[in-house]
């Protein structure tokens, strides 16, 4: 069962070999989000559906990556999504915790960071830009091969899986290609701090699984592209 309308949802919509399982992609998707109505609203919905999981089903939830940058760990967003992990692990339940990067696909969400700066070039918007500042993209139409390799190889009952690219880009490359794609300038701030962002690490005693999914030279590229060309 899939829980959930909005990219990650849309982009589960044919998966095969998880009935029994409960793939939540509902909540809280702002990572800017600091109201504690729609963090409570996500808490409660992850219950009632935790309820509803029968043996030997597994309950599926997307976290995401930036609960490792050092920079957000008083951010409203990121405790949030480490509340829910915890709610999850202690129900003694069969779970997946898929922790995603920066997913890129069909979405009215103005909250995503492509969407945020293609919205920010249509307009002439300035955008600040750390050029310390990397991320991992990923297309969402790539999420199912992602989680059938993560069960193949980890299987499905009671791990925390780290989802990262092997080659992740600066803010600044992901601007550039964007520019290509909607073939417009966009208006950018550059600074420098220090700030290397959303990085995994493997020290926060979580023992945690990091999956790396390996991409070709020309994926970004393309990835954009098809998303954002004019």
């Amino acid at each position: 069962m899939i829980v959930g309308k909005g990219m990650v949802a849309g982009a589960l919509k044919d998966i095969s070999g998880w009935d029994n399982d409960i793939l939540f992609s509902s909540g809280v998707s702002n990572s800017g989000e600091k109201d504690e109505i729609n963090f409570q609203k996500e808490v409660e919905l992850v219950k009632s559906n935790l309820a509803k999981l029968t043996s030997p089903g597994t309950f599926v939830y997307f976290s995401s990556t930036s609960i490792f940058n050092p920079f957000k760990k008083n951010n409203p967003y990121v405790l949030h999504k480490l509340k829910i992990e915890n709610l999850i692990k202690d129900s003694n339940l069969n779970y997946l915790i898929i922790r995603l990067p920066n997913l890129v696909g069909f979405s009215s969400n103005p909250n995503t960071l492509t969407n945020y700066f293609a919205d920010s070039i249509r307009l002439g918007r300035a955008i600040n830009l750390n050029q310390k500042a990397f991320r991992h993209l990923i297309d969402a139409s790539d999420l199912v091969n992602i989680l059938n390799d993560v069960k193949n190889n980890f299987g499905k009952n009671k791990h925390t899986i780290n989802i990262e690219t092997d080659r992740p880009l600066s803010a600044h490359q992901i601007i550039l290609s964007m520019e290509e794609a909607m073939q417009k300038k966009a208006n950018i701030n550059l600074s420098v701090e220090n700030k290397d962002l959303e990085k995994i690490v493997s020290n926060l005693g979580d023992s945690s699984i990091n999956y790396i999914w390996k991409i070709r030279e020309d994926y970004h590229k393309n990835l954009l592209k098809k998303y954002y060309s004019i």
